[in-house]
């Protein structure tokens, strides 16, 4: 791995932030090195697709989770009613919001403690996930507890 890419991996950003900095910058050395502007593009040999696969996964592995318990503790406290339900599964669950609302109860395997994430709401509208891995099933471990299983 070269040092680019050292430096990438160590700014503990998402890959969507990487993508959104690095393609544009990715051009803009390319173009002036073509110019003749700079006499070399310092990510130039960097495999950009590489580097935002491998950061996504990284991001998979290690979870995100944007609250702590004690603001967790606070947001569902301070929730009423079916609202609190909702933001005590989702902060479990860890769906993207437009996956939440697109659940129907036939998505919800008591049973076998499943849930299956097929559909989003994208302005209003329902659609499939754009991508193979936003349909997925997410296991319910216990009270407070998910996994995702595909």
């Amino acid at each position: 791995m070269g040092k680019q890419a050292t430096t990438i991996y160590q700014l503990n950003c998402s890959a969507k932030i990487i993508r959104n900095t690095l393609i544009p910058l990715s051009k803009v050395l390319r173009t002036a090195f073509n110019d003749g502007l700079i006499t070399s593009n310092p990510i130039g040999k960097l495999d950009l697709d590489e580097v935002i696969k491998d950061v996504a996964q990284q991001s998979i592995r290690e979870g995100i989770d944007l609250f702590n318990e004690v603001e967790k503790y606070h947001l569902i406290s301070n929730s009423t009613d079916q609202f609190r339900h909702l933001v005590q599964f989702n902060f479990y669950a860890g769906l993207r919001t437009g996956e939440l609302i697109a659940l129907h109860w036939s998505d919800i395997d008591f049973k076998n403690k499943l849930i299956h994430v097929k559909r989003n709401i994208v302005r209003g509208e329902e659609k499939l996930p754009k991508t193979k891995s936003g349909i997925r099933q997410i296991l319910t471990q216990s009270r407070g507890s998910f996994k995702s299983v595909t």
